[in-house]
């Protein structure tokens, strides 16, 4: 009888304090924080179209059109590591067409416009901006993370000052989503051989921004 009533005490106990804490006042506030940094990576595109014979096809010498690009390719400040190929067969009623597209991984961008100009004086002109982009993009929201939090915490240690209070532990945090700002440079191309390239208006990179904004309701201490 004794061990029921024990038992008994202990669970009134319990719940008298989880309503206690339950009923402790609330302060939620919002906190910002932004990284503004530098990409470290740019893709580019280059798409290289030649049309093909039926006899070209039928004797699988398909492959063998591109080996001067490839070549051109490789002379112009990047490696094999940093290319990836792909080819597409096009078939329609009225020709076929080889089309084949590599992607450049540029990884030291101040290498960037360098490689384009020499892309262009080689004679490819489907050129086109895949992404231009950190590969540290985790790094740098969970810093701004954490940035966001303890401005949250700055701001509600100040509101509760006001009220002659204190904050105590975070009770929740929720993360508000944010767009992150990828900031392009328009610019003019301005070609080696001016002769026989035209001009054309590309993309330089910028400073991409991430932002993080969260909301975090801290306990208010009396």
């Amino acid at each position: 009888m004794r061990k029921i009533i024990y038992v008994t005490f202990l669970v009134f106990i319990s719940l008298q304090l989880n309503a206690q804490l339950e009923n402790i006042p609330l302060i939620t506030v919002t906190g910002q924080a932004v990284e503004n940094i530098l990409p470290d990576e740019i893709i580019l595109r280059v798409k290289i179209t030649k049309p093909l014979t039926f006899a070209q096809l039928q004797n699988m010498r398909v492959f063998n059109l591109f080996d001067t690009e490839d070549t051109q390719v490789k002379f112009i400040g990047t490696n094999d590591s940093e290319i990836l190929k792909s080819i597409i067969l096009v078939k329609n009623s009225k020709q076929i067409e080889l089309i084949k597209e590599l992607y450049i991984y540029i990884h030291d961008i101040s290498k960037y416009t360098d490689i384009l100009i020499k892309l262009y004086n080689l004679g490819f002109e489907n050129i086109s901006i895949i992404d231009i982009r950190t590969t540290k993009l985790d790094e740098y929201k969970e810093r701004a993370y954490s940035s966001a939090i303890k401005n949250a915490w700055n701001k509600a240690a100040m509101f509760a000052a006001s009220l002659g209070q204190t904050i105590g532990k975070a009770h929740t945090i929720e993360e508000i989503p944010q767009p992150i700002d990828n900031l392009y440079k328009d610019y003019l191309l301005m070609p080696y051989d001016t002769a026989t390239i035209t001009y054309g208006l590309y993309k330089m990179p910028g400073t991409i921004h991430i932002p993080v904004k969260v909301k975090v309701s801290f306990d208010l201490v009396k």
